[in-house]
Formats: C-alpha cells, sequence, structure tokens
C-alpha cells in the first residue's frame, strides 16, 4: 500500500542526516533520497573540486551540507519539513 501525505506536516516518513532530519511525502520519495543523495553530493563536490580547486575541508563539508538540502528540494516537492537536533528549519530563513 503507498501512502502518500499530502499535507507534509502528517508525514512519518524520514531520514536522519548527520544532525538533520529530512521528512518526505511517500516511502518512494524516501528511498529516493537515500538511494542516491551521498552520490549526488560526491559527484558536485568532484565538479566544484575541479572547477575552483577546493582542498579546504571545511568549506567542502559546509558545501556538503548545502547539497543535502538541494538534493532534498528536488527529491520532495510537496514541501518542506526539516529539524537539526529538534529544531525545526524553515525554508526561508
Amino acid at each position: 500500500m503507498n501512502i502518500i501525505y499530502y499535507n507534509i506536516e502528517e508525514s512519518k516518513f524520514y531520514v536522519n542526516v548527520g544532525d538533520f532530519r529530512f521528512y518526505f511525502s511517500s516511502e518512494f520519495n524516501k528511498t529516493r533520497f537515500q538511494e542516491r543523495y551521498n552520490t549526488y553530493i560526491n559527484n558536485e563536490i568532484y565538479k566544484l573540486k575541479v572547477r575552483y580547486n577546493f582542498k579546504d575541508l571545511k568549506t567542502i563539508n559546509t558545501l556538503k551540507i548545502a547539497l543535502v538540502f538541494t538534493f532534498y528540494k528536488k527529491i520532495e516537492n510537496r514541501g518542506f519539513r526539516v529539524y537539526k537536533l529538534g529544531e525545526r528549519i524553515k525554508e526561508n530563513g
């Protein structure tokens, strides 16, 4: 049975990545995110390293966090629900 939460606030599907918890409208989106986010991040970091010659690990780690959010927004189009250590993160600030 495929459950889809049209209101992401009701969703029980989530994935923890580091200090962040990302919620999804369906098991399908959750699975797609889980299976692909590492590849997406590695590919994008590689492109940036080649293009801009990044070597600073702090910059790379900051980029990884930003890229996780970018990928989440590509996968989940029914809303934005992310928490960091119990604190709600709002999309626009």
